[in-house]
C-alpha cells in the first residue's frame, strides 16, 4: 500500500477486506476519492468487510464500490472487538438480523432523494424496508442522485452507499457540516443542483452557530456531558451538533460503551492505538472543522481535549490550540466534585483573554446515581452548579438512556440564564 493510499484491499478466505487508513497529518479530503479511486474488480458474489478509522463520506464510497463490483454484501468491523456487523442483500433472514439502528427520513427534491439519519440510539429495520422500496420502484430510464446527511454511523453510510448503488442511482454524494465542500461525490456522477436546494430549503449555509465548549481535566466526564447538552438542545428544537475538538485522540461512542461493558483498562489500550500526536496541521484541521460546521447549525456543542497533563506545570492549554479554544462563544467548565480543578481551566482562559466567555462551572457529583442538574448560584456568570449521572453506559443503562434525562435540564438552565448568545452579536 502507497503511503498516499486511503485504503488497503486484503483478500481473506471468505471475504474480501476494505481497510481504510487515516493520513499521518490532518485528515483526507474529500478530493481523494477522485484521484484514487478503488480499482475496478469482480467479486462474483463475495461480501465485503469494511474497517479503519475514515469518515461517514468514505465509509459511504466504500460500501457504494462494494455494490457496484458485485458484492453480495457488506459489514462494518468494530474496532471494540472485531466483531463484523453484517448487510446482505441476497440473504433471506429474519428482520432483526437487518437492524442498524438510526431514525432517518426520506425526502425528494427534484431529481434527488435525500436521505437524511437523526441518530445511531433507536434500534429500527426501516432503513432495510426502505431499501426494498428502492430496489422496486427508482424508475431506471432517470438520473437519480441519492443524497446522503445526517448523524448515522459508518455503517449507516456504507450500507446507504451500498443501497444507493443497488437501488439504481447514478450518482451519490454526501453533506458532511465539517467539510469544504460541503457536498461531497462519493459515487458517480451526483446532480448537486438539485441536492444542494434540497438543503438550501432547510437553511444549512444560512446560520451561525454559537459554539458551547464543555472543558476539563482529562476523565472529568466531558464526554458524557457533551452528549447530554447535544441531546437536550436537539429535543427541545434546537438545530444542534456535538463536535469533537480532540482529534489527536478523540473520544468515539464505542469507547464510552466499552469502558461501561468491558472496563477502563480494554478499553484505553485500544483507544491508545488510534491516538496520533498533535501537530500544527490536526490544530488548523480542527480549526476549519469547527470554522465550516458553524454554517449549519443553531448550537454546536464542542468537546475539548483536556490538556498536557505529563509535564509540570500543566498546561491546559497549550500555547499550538490557542486559536482552537478562540473559536468558541461560551465555555462550561467540569470538574470532579472535590478536585478543585475548574480553578485552573479559569486561570488558563484568563491568560488568553477569554475568562468573560466562561458561562457556567459545574461539579460532576454522584456518577452513578440518577441524571441530576442543579444551580447554585444562578444571578450572575458564570452560572454555578452540580450535575450527577454522568457515568458511561453499561447494558442495563444504554447511552442514550441517560443523556436523555440530563440533557433537557442542562439546556434549560443555561437558555434560561442568556447562555446560548453569540459572542460578538
Amino acid at each position: 500500500m502507497s503511503i498516499e493510499s486511503w485504503f488497503s484491499l486484503i483478500d481473506g478466505l471468505h471475504e474480501l477486506e476494505f481497510a481504510l487508513r487515516q493520513p499521518e497529518e490532518a485528515f483526507w479530503s474529500p478530493s481523494i476519492l477522485q484521484s484514487l479511486p478503488p480499482p475496478f474488480i469482480r467479486l462474483d458474489g463475495r461480501r465485503v468487510v469494511l474497517s479503519g478509522k475514515a469518515p461517514v463520506w468514505m465509509y459511504a464510497a466504500a460500501g457504494a464500490w462494494a455494490a457496484a463490483m458485485g458484492a453480495s454484501g457488506i459489514g462494518v468491523r468494530r474496532p471494540q472487538d472485531g466483531d463484523v456487523i453484517w448487510f446482505d442483500w441476497t440473504v433471506a433472514r429474519d428482520r432483526s438480523q437487518q437492524t442498524i439502528g438510526a431514525k432517518f427520513y426520506l425526502e425528494q427534491e427534484g431529481r434527488t432523494t435525500v436521505l437524511s439519519f437523526e441518530g445511531t440510539e433507536l434500534p429500527t429495520n426501516r432503513l432495510t424496508e426502505a431499501a426494498q422500496s428502492w430496489l422496486a420502484t427508482v424508475p431506471s430510464d432517470e438520473v437519480r442522485t441519492l443524497l446522503v446527511t445526517g448523524r448515522g454511523s459508518v455503517f449507516h453510510y456504507a450500507t446507504a452507499g451500498a443501497i444507493g448503488v443497488r437501488a439504481g442511482f447514478l450518482g451519490i454524494a454526501c453533506h458532511s457540516p465539517i467539510e469544504i465542500p460541503e457536498l461531497i461525490a462519493v459515487w458517480g456522477q451526483p446532480a448537486f443542483g438539485d441536492a444542494a436546494r434540497a438543503l438550501t430549503a432547510d437553511s444549512v449555509g444560512k446560520r451561525r452557530a454559537f459554539v458551547l465548549g464543555v472543558v476539563g481535566d482529562p476523565n472529568c466526564g466531558k464526554s458524557m456531558l457533551s452528549h447530554a447538552l447535544a441531546e437536550g438542545l436537539r429535543s427541545q428544537g434546537w438545530r444542534a451538533w456535538r463536535i469533537d475538538c480532540d482529534v489527536a485522540s478523540p473520544t468515539p461512542k464505542w469507547f464510552l460503551e466499552m469502558q461501561g461493558n468491558f472496563g477502563e483498562t480494554s478499553a484505553r489500550g485500544l483507544r491508545l492505538q488510534q491516538k496520533r500526536g498533535w501537530s500544527e496541521a490536526l490544530v488548523m484541521a480542527a480549526v476549519q472543522q469547527v470554522t465550516n460546521a458553524r454554517r449549519d447549525f443553531d448550537v454546536l456543542v464542542a468537546d475539548f481535549p483536556g490538556g498536557r497533563h505529563n509535564i509540570e506545570p500543566v498546561q491546559r492549554i497549550p500555547c499550538d490550540r490557542v486559536e482552537l479554544f478562540k473559536l468558541v462563544d461560551g465555555f462550561v467548565i467540569l470538574e470532579r466534585d472535590g478536585s478543585g480543578t475548574a480553578a485552573g481551566w479559569q486561570k488558563a482562559l484568563s491568560e488568553i483573554g477569554l475568562r468573560e466567555r466562561i458561562v457556567s462551572v459545574l461539579r460532576s457529583a454522584s456518577p452513578e446515581g440518577s441524571p441530576a442538574w442543579e444551580l447554585y448560584e444562578s444571578e450572575t456568570l458564570p452560572l454555578r452548579g452540580m450535575v450527577s449521572g454522568l457515568r458511561r453506559p453499561t447494558p442495563d443503562q444504554p447511552f442514550p438512556a441517560k443523556i436523555a434525562e440530563l440533557g433537557p435540564q442542562l439546556v434549560d438552565g443555561l437558555a434560561r440564564h442568556g447562555c446560548l448568545v453569540p459572542h460578538g452579536r
